[in-house]
Order: structure tokens, then sequence, then C-alpha cells
């Protein structure tokens, strides 16, 4: 069973500097025990709330550039034009693509980078 926290630390450095600690106490969601964790043992992992984020963006994204594409595509006669419009529909593909992308380098950074145990 894996007990979990949230922080705003982007590597374990940033948290050792931020609390002054090489140690993580908390309460274990299991036996409710007080437990000390060191900060070399605490890994990150990808965010529910961002894929979801992500995916709504993506979907309400592609909803209103499909409702902008008809309505371009109807006035629009030459091949061009068209080619241009088809471009658009990839923005919210961009976009889902670039915020899981950058989750998954924060997650990278933090389980990559380790505190000193000479310190």
């Amino acid at each position: 069973m894996e007990n979990t926290f949230k922080s705003q630390a982007t590597s374990r450095i940033e948290y050792a500097m931020r609390y002054n600690t090489k140690i993580k106490k908390q309460n274990c969601d299991n036996c409710n025990k007080n437990i000390e964790i060191p900060l070399n043992k605490i890994y990150a992992k990808e965010s529910k709330l961002t894929y979801l984020s992500a995916g709504i963006i993506f979907l309400i994204g592609s909803v209103l550039v499909l409702i902008f594409w008809i309505k371009i595509l109807s006035s629009s006669n030459t091949a061009m034009g068209l080619y241009a419009v088809a471009l658009i529909l990839l923005v919210p593909v961009w976009v889902y693509v670039i915020i899981k992308k950058q989750d998954r380098i924060r997650v990278s950074t933090f389980n990559h980078t380790y505190v000193s145990e000479d310190l």
C-alpha cells in the first residue's frame, strides 16, 4: 500500500530546501502510525487531474474547432484555405500533447534527482 501526499516541489532537493529536512514525516494510511520516510524513497507519479484537464481541453477545443471549421469550409472554395482550416484542427491535439509531456517531465525530474546523504 502506498501513502500519498501533495507537494509543489519539483524535485527532492527543492523539497529538502523548502522544508529544511531530508525526512518526510507522515501518518501511515494503512496502519495509522506516524512514520518517517527518507526523501530518496519518495517518488512522484503522473497526476490524474492533469490528464483529466488535458482531456477536457481536448474535447472542448475539438468541438469548437469543428464548429469553426464547418463555418469556414462552407465559405472557402480554395484548396489552400481548406489546408489552413485542417491545420487548425491540430491545435487541441497539440495542447493535449504538451500538457501530458510537461507532466511526464515533472515526474521524471522529481524521480531522477536525489538528496545527498552526506548533508
